[in-house]
């Protein structure tokens, strides 16, 4: 089974990076902008919204709950705004919204 790890603003997995969080945008390998967070929501790299965050569970853009935000919860990235570790798995880990 994979291992996906956050440390530093990278997040791994097995070792190897599949993006980065940083000043609320999350972005590829190579740099690539995927993805914005503000004010829980999740916007696309165009800026449309994708999903929202409240009270601890993620939310669709059409408003229909989608689970806790534990079960997006990557390794290691505990102390991160709950909207930034929903955003980081959606566009690094499987997309779901």
């Amino acid at each position: 089974m994979a291992k996906i790890k956050f440390q530093n603003g990278d997040i791994r997995e097995n070792g190897a990076l599949l993006g980065k969080v940083r000043n609320d945008e999350i972005r590829d390998k190579m740099g690539t902008l995927l993805g914005k967070t503000k004010n829980d929501e999740i916007r696309d790299r165009i800026g449309a919204l994708i999903g929202k965050v409240k009270d601890g569970y993620v939310y669709s853009k059409m408003g229909a709950r989608l689970g806790r935000v534990d079960d997006y919860m990557i390794a290691d990235m505990q102390h991160e705004k709950d909207v930034n570790i929903v955003a980081c798995y959606h566009f690094l880990v499987k997309k779901f919204l």
